[in-house]
């Protein structure tokens, strides 16, 4: 299983905004991990995420969502590398920790959880998003 690994003295890739609700929209730092596919498509992402989901309203119970799986919502836009900031992303936890020891996945695997919206920074986040 990847772990996730910070390094508070390195700035975080981008900053996810979720459209969530109120305990969830807090900007959350992401760092990239690993790129993967589906059947469909070859574009998602695996990212870290700071600060962690609270689990238990995903019946995880005490286990927090640390990665989540982003790809884009509109064509045109890739994150390989980005092409556009912002970019509107369909955000995606992980069900199956399998998942993360391959480079292909299942539909089965992931659940879609939230729409959200990269940012190169948390200034951009603040300034456009107002999280």
């Amino acid at each position: 299983m990847l772990t996730p690994h910070f390094d508070m003295n390195q700035d975080p890739d981008f900053v996810l905004c979720l459209d969530a609700r109120d305990d969830l929209e807090q900007p959350r730092t992401c760092r990239r991990r690993q790129r993967l596919k589906d059947n469909i498509r070859d574009d998602y992402l695996l990212v870290d995420i700071e600060p962690p989901i609270i689990g238990q309203g995903f019946g995880l119970g005490g286990k927090d969502i640390t990665q989540l799986i982003l790809t884009t919502r509109h064509q045109g836009v890739t994150l390989f590398p980005v092409n556009e900031w912002p970019a509107y992303v369909y955000v995606y936890r992980i069900v199956d920790d399998a998942l993360l020891r391959q480079e292909t996945f299942a539909a089965d695997q992931v659940a879609l959880i939230f729409w959200g919206v990269i940012y190169r920074s948390l200034t951009d986040a603040r300034d456009d998003y107002g999280g």
